[in-house]
């Protein structure tokens, strides 16, 4: 319980923590707000989605601010394993954008505004949790790293999205249904031209999420 409480300390003690958590206050007052004024569970989903992308900045962070973990290198492969299965989950909130319009009882802009809020947040804590994994991943694995990280990240959660938003895999299924995650998985490479169209939303996110980084990464504001 103490290392929860002191992890929770160190978190708050972050910036990046801090504003993230009152994005994320808001973001669960907008869905509570819907409920009760439709008195309509259809969007609490988000609050699911929300949780789970939540998950690899936690992971992230936690090995951040925990040096000697992140050190011993049969933990940062397990601690990566599950931030890798976790991290699509960050870019695919934005994602849920596709259910405007679907249920009503409330203005169609306060929906658009939700939902552009949760996908704000998944953006932004995809980021700075896979610019967390990348600096550790350098430090403990090498310079290799540096060139090569975040290119595979960014197609593999191009890849996580199409698995979950098309094929509804999720993350858990790693453990509960790895056989068929498998299978999907080789049907998509060794038959490309049959999965024309999932090809191209893996390319279509891949250019998106890579834009976003670049633009990131060039940012004056970055650079400060």
């Amino acid at each position: 319980m103490n290392l929860l409480v002191n992890f929770v300390k160190d978190l708050w003690a972050t910036p990046v923590f801090r504003n993230l958590f009152w994005n994320v206050v808001v973001a669960i007052l907008f869905v509570a707000f819907r409920i009760w004024y439709t008195t309509s569970n259809a969007y609490s989903m988000l609050l699911w989605n929300l949780f789970l992308a939540l998950i690899p900045y936690g992971v992230s962070q936690w090995l951040q601010l925990r040096p000697a973990l992140a050190s011993n290198k049969a933990l940062f492969v397990f601690f990566f394993a599950v931030w890798l299965a976790f991290v699509p989950n960050t870019f695919y909130l934005a994602t849920d954008m596709y259910h405007l319009g679907e249920v009503s009882g409330i203005s169609l802009w306060y929906d658009l505004i939700m939902l552009i809020l949760f996908a704000w947040i998944g953006i932004y804590v995809g980021f700075v949790s896979m610019l967390q994994m990348e600096s550790l991943t350098i430090c403990y694995w090498g310079q290799f790293w540096k060139r090569a990280f975040m290119p595979i990240m960014i197609v593999l959660n191009a890849i996580g999205i199409y698995l979950g938003r098309v094929l509804r895999f999720n993350s858990w299924d790693v453990i509960h249904e790895p056989m068929q995650l498998v299978v999907a998985l080789l049907d998509l490479f060794n038959h490309p031209l049959q999965h024309k169209s999932a090809w191209v939303l893996i390319a279509g996110f891949s250019v998106f999420i890579g834009l976003v980084y670049k633009s990131i990464r060039t940012s004056s504001v970055f650079q400060k």
